[in-house]
């Protein structure tokens, strides 16, 4: 079974619809915290000159997924679509000039381009993909339909069909020399040659029926790299040197979403932690593990929300050294000009509390609420 195909999908759009619905498990309740585990950091790509990261991500907009921009080094993090519709899945062009990713704003996930100079867009790729892959050229792409099927960058043109059938691979990522393309297919990673679609071959063997393979990833260093049930892999295109990257050491830590960096010696990646996704960056060999972006921890409230008798002084507290926290009263979501803590809060009357935190160069804090009801 293709688990891996809309793994992406499933994952951005629960996100989303459920954030839209305005409904949490445990939601129910004086006391919450508004933006739990679903918010995201996913699918990392590395830009051919090494200088950004680009990912797609809802932190900012719980209900929306844009694309975002970050130095290697956690610097620079930038927003880079703001479309009230879903963008997700960017990857780049060879010149690292411009980014494709998919969005919803014109139909069911259609391919766009964004030149990063001018912040020009236009959708490439008149029908919905489920995903893509863009040559080192430039000049051609790997679309997933129902099949996968190689198209002219340029003009949108069909080339030729890559996998077709009820077993047709998802997931393509072409070979440095676009010589050839590796995919997802039966649970496993395979490749074949991308123009007369000859030695097709299956490159990893796993055979256990639970697991969840996704996100290969062709290095310029010959390696292929890709997730596996919470795990980062690379491995050989002959199906040698099968090696484990990255196992989080936390039983309950993830780890997928794997990118080169164009020089092949470090891999991107998301982390999950106590159900937080991050980027974090790695070497080839598994070590140098560092973290690239971070999100302010969600404030908290002492007292905590609940009914009391006679006026409260309540203490905003954010665990992020540096962060900003700012508050309302009156029910609405805090942003950047809603007013700064100071100063304990004196609560003489029944009210609900919410505070979000912000750092800059960091993700904003999820938003913690409270009500306090005074008797």
């Amino acid at each position: 079974m293709q688990i891996v195909r809309f793994k992406w999908l499933l994952h951005c759009a629960v996100s989303c619809v459920v954030l839209a619905l305005g409904f949490w498990p445990g939601r129910v309740g004086a006391i919450e915290e508004e933006g739990p585990a679903l918010t995201s950091v996913s699918f990392p790509s590395w830009s051919p000159d090494g200088q950004h990261i680009a990912f797609q991500s809802n932190r900012l907009d719980e209900a929306n997924c844009d694309i975002w921009l970050i130095h290697p080094d956690g610097t620079g993090l930038e927003r880079v679509t703001t479309d009230p519709s879903v963008d997700v899945r960017p990857k780049w062009t060879p010149d690292s000039s411009s980014l494709y990713f998919l969005s919803f704003r014109t139909g069911d996930r259609r391919l766009w381009k964004r030149n990063l100079s001018t912040g020009a867009e236009a959708q490439v790729i008149e029908s919905g993909l489920s995903e893509y892959a863009v040559s080192h050229t430039g000049q051609q792409l790997i679309i997933e339909t129902s099949h996968l099927k190689i198209v002219s960058a340029i003009t949108g043109v069909d080339v030729r069909w890559l996998e077709f059938g009820p077993s047709a691979g998802s997931d393509p990522t072409w070979s440095p020399d676009d010589h050839e393309a590796a995919f997802v297919r039966e649970d496993n990673v395979w490749a074949r040659n991308a123009t007369d679609l000859s030695n097709l071959r299956q490159i990893t063997t796993f055979t256990h029926e639970d697991r969840l393979l996704g996100r290969p990833d062709w290095g310029s260093s010959g390696f292929i790299a890709f997730d596996l049930d919470g795990r980062i892999y690379k491995i050989k295109p002959d199906g040698t040197e099968l090696t484990c990257v990255f196992q989080d050491p936390d039983p309950d830590g993830r780890a997928e979403s794997p990118s080169w960096s164009p020089d092949g010696t470090r891999l991107a990646f998301v982390r999950t932690v106590e159900g937080l996704e991050e980027l974090w960056t790695i070497k080839a060999d598994g070590t140098e593990l560092t973290q690239v972006t971070h999100t302010v921890a969600t404030p908290t409230f002492d007292p905590d929300g609940g009914t009391y008798t006679g006026s409260q002084s309540v203490t905003i507290a954010c665990a992020t050294a540096g962060a900003t926290i700012r508050y309302t009263t009156d029910g609405t979501v805090p942003t950047e000009t809603s007013p700064l803590y100071t100063e304990p809060l004196t609560v003489e009357s029944s009210l609900t509390l919410k505070a979000r935190a912000w750092k800059a160069g960091w993700f904003p804090s999820h938003v913690k609420s409270a009500e306090y009801v005074i008797e």
